[in-house]
C-alpha cells in the first residue's frame, strides 16, 4: 500500500510542478473527450484475458509463470496485470509477497511502454518532461518497496 501512496504523492507533486509551470508560461489548453465507449470496451476485454491468462499461467508454471505473465501483461496495460495477480491473491492462490512483486513488475513494463510512446510521439522536451516523471514514479513505488522489504 505505501508503494501506491508514495507513487500518487510522487505523480501528484510532479504534475502540480508541471501544471503551475505551464500556467506561468501561458501554455495553451486542448480540449478533448474523457472516453470512447469502444476503449472501455477493449479495456474490459483486456482485463478478462489477461485474468485468465495469468491464471492459466499459474497452473501451468507457478508463482513463476504468474510473474511471467504479469510482466508481459503489464507491456500493454498494468492495470488488468495487476488486477488479475490481485484476484489470483485474493483467492488464496498466491501469498501476497508475491501478488506485490508481480504488480509492481507489471507498473514496470508498463512504464517502459509509457516511456517508448512519449519518445516515438513526441522530441525534445516535453518527451523528456513525460519521461522524468514517469522514471520519477517508478522509483518511489520500487524506493518504498525495497525500503519496507529491507527493514
Amino acid at each position: 500500500m505505501w508503494q501506491c501512496s508514495a507513487g500518487g504523492v510522487t505523480a501528484l507533486v510532479f504534475a502540480v510542478l508541471q501544471t503551475w509551470r505551464a500556467h506561468r508560461g501561458g501554455a495553451a489548453t486542448e480540449r478533448g473527450h474523457a472516453f470512447r465507449i469502444s476503449t472501455a470496451l477493449a479495456f474490459t476485454a483486456l482485463v478478462t484475458g489477461v485474468s485468465l491468462v495469468s491464471t492459466l499461467a499459474m497452473r501451468w508454471a507457478g508463482r513463476g509463470g504468474l510473474l511471467v505473465a504479469a510482466g508481459m501483461a503489464g507491456f500493454a496495460d498494468a492495470h488488468s496485470a495487476a488486477a488479475a495477480v490481485a484476484s489470483v491473491s485474493a483467492g488464496g492462490q498466491l501469498a501476497t509477497a508475491v501478488a506485490e512483486i508481480g504488480v509492481l513488475l507489471a507498473f514496470t513494463t508498463n512504464t517502459l511502454t509509457k516511456c517508448g510512446l512519449a519518445l516515438s510521439s513526441c522530441r525534445g522536451v516535453f518527451s523528456a518532461r513525460i519521461i522524468l516523471g514517469l522514471t520519477m514514479v517508478l522509483g518511489a513505488v520500487w524506493g518504498t518497496y525495497a525500503a519496507q522489504t529491507l527493514w
